[in-house]
């Protein structure tokens, strides 16, 4: 049966991405009787495909599969973990987080939204607005923020906001992920400044049950994973929301600050006090939300507040 396999993986072996062969490789394989010359990870892996590629390895594409379990080492991943992640990428393949689009595996955007997605480099160490020379910019001069660093991935517009709406409105929750490659950078930089807890902007307890999630948790979660190691503790309770404020929109940032005024409380002081905190959240458009943050974090004893967020309105 494993020759007659391999007789038909010849003649069906055309498809053009050799990633996409070995998984289905993989997946057919689940269904051919075994063959114990063929080592169990790999069982009917046509001689031609790179194989070693997938260990790391130089191509040997010239040695018959009984040699394989001489020259290659055992898998560190194991073989019912690679299976299923195959199986789940042929049935849920990668789509663009803008607009649905496929997309090859590890991407978070199509070529046509990457276009529009705006890296910020350079910006105001306060609020991250993005500048052209160093120091703080001009409003941060004449008003100051309570948190002593802004830091954001992106600009607000674009693939960028459409990705954010469909993952926080949408309900599509594996954008996160894709997202968080784009923050975990911040979260490392955060770490190399000082800062020992990170704090997800919390959600009132109406609004959480209505969405079902706190999109800025999922963002900090996702982003940690990404930067293990990573010594920075996650508390989901420190912070709370006491007022279930309206949807801040195009609200000018006097109106914003008067919206979220008091909405937020320390409920552990001691989970804070004498630490520097990050606060996290999704978008930063006037820093109503995360001033009003730092501020009662201050307030409670935290030795510094620095905010990070993964889009920033420009």
């Amino acid at each position: 049966m494993a020759g007659s396999s391999q007789t038909w993986w010849r003649r069906a072996s055309c498809f053009a991405d050799p990633a996409a062969e070995i998984r289905f490789a993989l997946l057919f394989s689940c269904f051919v009787a075994p063959d114990p010359s063929v080592p169990p990870f790999l069982p009917v892996l046509p001689s031609h495909l790179a194989v070693n590629t997938l260990k790391g390895l130089p191509a040997q594409g010239s040695h018959h599969n009984r040699r394989w379990r001489k020259q290659l080492p055992r898998p560190a991943i194991p073989q019912r973990v690679m299976l299923w992640t195959c199986i789940a990428s042929l049935l849920w393949p990668a789509r663009c987080a803008a607009c649905n689009a496929f997309v090859p595996e590890g991407r978070a955007f199509c070529e046509a939204c990457d276009l529009t997605v705006l890296p910020i480099g350079r910006a105001c160490p306060t609020c991250a607005m993005p500048l052209d020379r160093g120091g703080a910019c001009r409003g941060c001069r004449q008003r100051p923020l309570p948190f002593a660093a802004a830091h954001a991935a992106l600009a607000y517009g674009a693939a960028t906001t459409s990705a954010l709406l469909r993952w926080k409105h949408g309900g599509h929750r594996h954008i996160a992920p894709v997202l968080a490659a784009y923050f975990a950078p911040l979260l490392a930089l955060a770490v190399e400044q000082g800062a020992d807890l990170a704090c997800p902007v919390p959600l009132h307890p109406s609004r959480l049950r209505r969405r079902g999630f706190n999109q800025a948790l999922d963002l900090l979660r996702s982003a940690q994973r990404r930067s293990r190691p990573c010594d920075l503790a996650i508390s989901c309770d420190a912070l709370e929301r006491t007022v279930d404020t309206p949807a801040l929109g195009h609200e000018p940032p006097r109106r914003r600050r008067e919206i979220v005024a008091g909405a937020f409380a320390v409920r552990c002081p001691e989970s804070v006090a004498g630490k520097h905190v990050l606060v996290v959240d999704d978008v930063m458009t006037t820093g109503a939300t995360l001033a009003e943050c730092a501020r009662v974090l201050l307030q409670a004893g935290a030795r510094a507040v620095s905010v990070a967020a993964l889009a920033r309105t420009v």
